[in-house]
């Protein structure tokens, strides 16, 4: 089975979003995305698992820049850069 999935975070723009004193952050949209896999393995395979999964989960797509929080009005945390992550599993 494969399935595919794609959320998107719009954050609006000042006055909604964020206003730090006289700094102004504009809005953004960060967009990740998914693909999973799952394989059914067959009875009495040398590793005694009954499937196999694969996944890759793709996070700021666009490698968009934006603020993702701030701790005082002079600190302000960026989020994270395009992100590819890959896993493979195995379910007994």
């Amino acid at each position: 089975m494969v399935s595919i999935s794609t959320p998107q975070q719009p954050v609006a723009a000042t006055p909604l979003g964020l206003t730090i004193s006289s700094v102004s952050v504009p809005g953004y949209v960060r967009v990740d995305t998914a693909v999973y896999y799952n394989h059914d393995l067959q009875t009495h395979n040398w590793l005694h698992a009954k499937q196999v999964n694969f996944s890759i989960n793709l996070r700021n797509i666009f490698d968009q820049g934006y603020i993702k929080s701030r701790f005082s009005t002079t600190q302000l945390f960026f989020g994270e850069p395009r992100t590819v992550l890959a896993t493979v599993g195995l379910r007994f």
